[in-house]
């Protein structure tokens, strides 16, 4: 689909993103030790940050873009 000037050009006003995981992925995660599964969340949510930060022109209105909710059942 071709977009025009107009619309390519427009920004995201909120933005909401939701990752998943497998059951059998998450178990695997949380037989991890304390520390690995901190390590690990660490570096997911530096880079969450970083992009954040690269693509700041596309969110005007960021929000809590950089508050991340962890929800586990």
């Amino acid at each position: 689909m071709l977009l025009t000037a107009r619309r390519k050009n427009r920004c995201i006003p909120r933005f909401l993103a939701v990752y998943t995981m497998k059951p059998e992925d998450l178990a695997r995660f949380r037989s991890l030790p304390k520390p690995e599964q901190d390590a690990i969340d660490a570096v997911g949510l530096q880079q969450w940050a970083d992009c954040g930060e690269r693509n700041a022109a596309f969110f005007p209105d960021r929000g809590d873009f950089n508050a991340v909710k962890k929800l586990c059942s």
